[in-house]
């Protein structure tokens, strides 16, 4: 399963990529399921950017998985990586 998750997480990262640089906010690092970005304090990007990795997860899994569950990622931010103390759940955030 762990593969799986990893190779949906990567195709998403490859997905939204683009996009996220024209934003200046640019994946600094994958580590098995998880994208770690980089990105400017701007509320107004850090929630396009949760938008646009919410659709292009829904993007990758249609195309490459027949299945009808319901995939999600957990977003969250941090003014120091890694730091839980500055740790923000985006989703719940928004």
């Amino acid at each position: 399963m762990q593969s799986i998750a990893n190779h949906i997480a990567l195709l998403t990262g490859m997905k939204v990529r683009p996009v996220l640089a024209e934003m200046g906010i640019f994946i600094n690092n994958f580590v098995y399921d998880s994208l770690v970005m980089e990105s400017p304090l701007d509320i107004v990007k850090i929630n396009r950017t949760t938008q646009l990795i919410d659709d292009g997860l829904d993007e990758v899994v249609d195309e490459f998985l027949d299945t009808d569950i319901k995939f999600t990622m957990s977003m969250k931010a941090t003014t120091h990586w890694g730091n839980k103390d500055t740790e923000v759940d985006l989703k719940e955030a928004a």
